[in-house]
């Protein structure tokens, strides 16, 4: 977003900031990566000047699954247990694994997750102020995709991520119905 504020006026960092009324160091301590984040109304004052559409706070996106609202047949039905939650998976990230779009995922929010482990997790980029939900698998600090169209591996940090479970179940069926 701020590039192409600064593209779209031609102004230098400084002269943006001054021009929309913010203090110089706050827009060159956030390109140099001193500061994490931007505030919404310095974002708001610099797509207001430089007439670019500022970025939307989606929050949480739902990248690689989404919650499981469904019913399973009696015969796949895995006991509710509080610290297990069910996912859809949305992606191909791990066909590798034979975990496919579609799949019922189980995941269990008690375990810690050793090396090799299928997790999900919530990952951070505060200077996109957007964080996703990845199914991953989980590799000495990195969260791995295991297909031949997802190979970059996303490292994982206390400050920019959050384990939420580790795969404990994988259903695949044509008889049950997702988020009917």
């Amino acid at each position: 977003f701020l590039q192409r504020a600064l593209d779209a006026t031609m102004l230098k960092p400084s002269r943006l900031a001054e021009a929309c009324g913010i203090t110089p160091s706050t827009l060159t301590k956030f390109l140099n990566g001193q500061s994490e984040e931007l505030r919404d109304s310095t974002i708001n004052k610099i797509a207001t000047f430089s007439q670019t559409e500022a970025p939307q706070r989606p929050g949480f996106s739902e990248a690689d699954a989404i919650p499981f609202l469904g019913t399973l047949p009696e015969p796949m039905a895995i006991p509710d247990i509080s610290d297990r939650f069910r996912m859809v998976m949305k992606t191909d990230v791990l066909e590798d694994l034979h975990i496919l779009s579609g799949d019922i995922l189980t995941f269990d929010r008690s375990l810690d997750p050793v090396e090799g482990n299928v997790v999900i997790a919530q990952v951070y980029d505060r200077r996109q102020a957007t964080a996703e939900t990845l199914v991953r698998q989980f590799s000495r600090g990195v969260l791995l995709g295991r297909s031949q169209k997802f190979v970059e591996p996303i490292p994982i940090s206390e400050g920019t991520s959050v384990m939420m479970g580790v795969l404990v179940n994988q259903l695949r069926s044509k008889d049950w119905r997702a988020n009917p």
